[in-house]
Order: structure tokens, then C-alpha cells, then sequence
């Protein structure tokens, strides 16, 4: 995986990730319809075996989990809220 950041690009190899964590509103699951434009929000936490992480935010790319669903071999946990922000561990 590729991350560009402020012109500066880092590769990650999946055997550098420890886990992956998407936050993701249940109404979002299955064609749900979100109650709140709060609940569009969704975002992937991937968590690095170095202690580091790397966030994808819907403001990247609308369907987060298609992105997490290509990581093969690392584990995958879902957190669903109301509405999530990247305070939020």
C-alpha cells in the first residue's frame, strides 16, 4: 500500500499491518438509509505492527471498505456508531 502525504510517499507492506479497524454507521450496512448526513461519515484505521497508524477517510475515497477489503492476511475488526470521528479510538 502507498500512502502520499504532503509530497512525501511511503509503501507498506501487509505484513507490516497488525489489524485493521473500519468505523462504519450500521445504517450504512446493506443499502441502509443514514437518518443523519453525520452517518455518511467512515473512515479505516490501520493500525502498524511499529505502533504507527495510517487513516482513509471517506474523504478519499466514499466506500472505505472496498480499500480495507483488498488487505489480505490482517485482521479486520468493524466498530459501528452513530456517527464516528477520528477522535474516537
Amino acid at each position: 500500500m502507498k500512502v502520499t502525504t504532503k509530497g512525501k510517499s511511503t509503501n507498506y507492506l501487509f505484513s507490516e499491518m497488525e489489524r485493521v479497524i473500519l468505523y462504519k454507521a450500521a445504517s450504512l450496512d446493506k443499502g441502509g438509509i443514514p437518518v443523519s448526513p453525520l452517518e455518511y461519515y467512515n473512515y479505516a484505521r490501520i493500525v502498524l505492527k511499529s505502533g504507527g497508524e495510517v487513516v482513509i477517510t471517506c474523504l478519499l475515497s466514499p466506500k472505505v471498505d472496498k480499500i480495507t477489503n483488498q488487505i489480505r492476511g490482517v485482521r479486520q475488526e468493524r466498530k459501528k456508531r452513530l456517527f464516528n470521528t477520528t477522535y474516537w479510538k
